[in-house]
């Protein structure tokens, strides 16, 4: 029989993430990534992601600049949270089995001795990838985690004799229960623009090129705004967005090309629904569909 996925009460004096980057708090505090025994300064975690990237998931852009090009921050960002996606669908199938008296049908697959998922990756030849683990044996004492991690894999590989050991085979997390949430409809009528939302809370995610048409010429605008440490580039988009605010021609200027916009945007999408992307929030544990704006082409008006 299938366990539902245990957690190990944990304190912060018994448990200290130190895993690598990138690793969400569900993940690591489930399972112990090992270091490798080759490479004994790469962290266990990184050492696990750069091996699934580089050997066996299909060939994907899993950073956001060169920068991060060996870090692989989407990747892991990815792997977390479709891990605290599955532990959710798992409890809610926990509780609507208890309600009508049934086995739930998990997505974290559990017994005596191994546990695995489905990242949802897959490799070339489109195989489903999992990530395998062996319960705690508890001879390490430093090892909290209920969970040692194994490696990543596909189901037809060296791991199917773990394979044989569980029902069935594990199941992507879902993120939708009809296809039709996936479909933005150009029916509705037009989203509100909430401008404390963009102006002051967001302001950083627009191009400065957008933003400087009718800008104050008192402004002190920074050539390149992510060179500066984190809390002077907070301060400095704080003092952007109160600018703005206190000037009403630069801050009718930007609104009115911000929702000239939207309009554009919302007519991509009604010619081409694919425009319209969904976008989980793992917080709020919902998918939303949002139209591309496209800011950065009025640079040049």
């Amino acid at each position: 029989m299938i366990s539902a996925p245990t957690t190990t009460r944990l304190t912060t004096e018994t448990f200290k993430p130190k895993q690598g980057s990138y690793l969400g708090n569900e993940l690591d505090k489930y399972a112990y990534f090992p270091r490798p025994k080759d490479m004994p300064g790469l962290k266990g975690w990184d050492a696990a992601v750069n091996s699934l990237a580089v050997n066996l998931a299909l060939e994907e852009r899993w950073y956001y600049d060169d920068a991060d090009k060996q870090n692989r921050p989407i990747l892991k960002n990815y792997l977390s949270f479709t891990f605290q996606r599955l532990q959710y669908e798992d409890k809610l199938e926990k509780e609507a089995a208890a309600k009508n008296n049934r086995q739930p049908r998990l997505k974290i697959l559990e017994n005596q001795m191994y546990a695995v998922w489905n990242t949802g990756l897959v490799d070339n030849i489109y195989d489903p990838i999992n990530a395998y683990f062996m319960r705690n044996d508890g001879r390490t004492p430093t090892i909290k985690q209920p969970w040692v991690f194994m490696g990543f894999n596909t189901a037809n590989s060296s791991q199917q004799k773990i394979m044989s050991s569980f029902p069935y085979r594990p199941e992507r997390a879902s993120y939708f229960n009809d296809p039709r949430e996936l479909l933005y409809d150009t029916r509705a009528t037009e989203p509100t623009l909430d401008w404390e939302h963009f102006l002051k809370d967001n302001i950083s995610r627009l191009p400065i090129g957008f933003i400087k048409k009718g800008y104050a010429d008192s402004f002190p605008f920074v050539d390149d705004p992510s060179a500066l440490p984190k809390q002077k580039r907070e301060e400095y988009y704080r003092s952007m967005a109160d600018a703005i605010y206190a000037d009403d021609d630069w801050k009718q200027f930007v609104t009115t090309r911000f929702r000239n916009a939207v309009t554009v945007a919302l007519a991509r999408v009604a010619w081409n629904y694919k425009t319209a992307i969904p976008v989980y929030y793992p917080t709020a544990k919902k998918t939303a569909i949002t139209p591309t704006i496209g800011t950065r082409g009025q640079e040049k008006n």
